[in-house]
């Protein structure tokens, strides 16, 4: 009897399939003998972890140089994400001819997380959140969640959302985004996508978003006598990305002094605002404080110091 003599191949439909549809391939077996003979073949499969999770017996009928196609077609309610491999193992009458691998893949789908903001941040924002779905296979479902934290570490805004997104799908949520009462900080805006049914994150990403005041206090002079008007200065700019609306006030304790106004900073933008302090005759020689601040949630201070030096008096002799 001649000794057999064939060749195997095995192909998936496809490199890679979704986490839930059926995993199918072609297993060619070509006889290379001139006489027909029956190959049993046993068909293996091995998840990621190489645990057998399937066995078939196949036998396959070979014709003179002929080929033959098996279809063997692998269903899960829901894949593990890995590669898989497929074994067949042939044999011939009683002895072991050969084994032959084939594999493909269950991807973790690859998903993209963007939340478009404007360029002007506010206590409520309207914004726009992004899921898609940029792979080529199916994702289970996920839950979309986005969050803003407030400089003190709590939560101020959140959304969530379950999504299913298929292969090459697109999902666009517009939203109100609200920071509630502002304060001087870094917030963090921050989205994760995660697959709920199999508790693995695919996608997070986070961004700081500022709201932060820059002023500087200035007097047009080192020194003053009293009767004497000191101008004073009190540049601000917002140099974050929310609008503020700071309650700014300046005093001097010692005149009495007190002036307070509501300012609207859109980020970039600044402002100078400027206050006469008129000095009294009866004002004290010494260094007399004036003081900004900056109320929003919390308060923000500077101070510069009014001098008012003794007089010195000279006297000469008349002769």
């Amino acid at each position: 009897m001649k000794a057999a003599s064939f060749g195997v191949t095995m192909s998936a439909d496809k490199s890679a399939f979704s986490y839930n549809e059926p995993a199918s391939m072609t297993i060619s077996v070509t006889n290379r003998a001139d006489v027909s003979y029956t190959v049993v073949g046993t068909l293996h499969l091995y998840d990621p972890a190489r645990q057998e999770i399937y066995s078939r017996t196949l036998d396959v009928t070979l014709p003179v140089s002929g080929t033959i196609a098996e279809r063997a077609t692998f269903t899960s309610t829901a894949w593990a994400f890995g590669s898989y491999l497929v074994e067949w193992s042939t044999s011939v009458g009683y002895g072991r001819t050969g084994a032959y691998n084939g594999s493909f893949a269950v991807p973790l789908p690859t998903l993209s997380v963007t939340v478009d903001l404007p360029s002007m941040l506010g206590a409520t924002t309207p914004v726009t959140a992004n899921v898609a779905n940029v792979g080529t296979v199916n994702a289970p479902t996920g839950t979309l969640r986005i969050t803003l934290t407030n400089p003190a570490g709590a939560i101020v805004w959140q959304y969530n959302e379950d999504v299913r997104l298929a292969a090459g799908a697109r999902l666009t949520r517009p939203l109100n985004m609200t920071a509630g009462t502002l304060m001087l900080g870094a917030y963090q805006l921050r989205s994760d996508f995660t697959l709920s049914e199999l508790g693995v994150r695919t996608v997070g990403s986070s961004r700081d978003l500022f709201a932060s005041l820059a002023a500087a206090l200035a007097l047009d002079r080192s020194s003053y006598r009293v009767r004497d008007t000191a101008q004073t200065t009190l540049r601000l700019q917002n140099s974050g990305d929310f609008t503020l609306a700071p309650t700014v006030t300046l005093t001097m304790p010692d005149i009495g002094f007190s002036q307070s106004q509501q300012v609207a900073l859109a980020p970039g933008q600044a402002t100078t605002l400027t206050y006469a302090l008129n000095l009294p005759a009866n004002l004290p020689v010494g260094a007399h404080n004036v003081i900004a601040t900056q109320l929003l949630s919390t308060t923000i201070a500077q101070t510069t110091t009014l001098l008012i030096p003794e007089a010195h008096i000279v006297a000469s002799q008349l002769t």
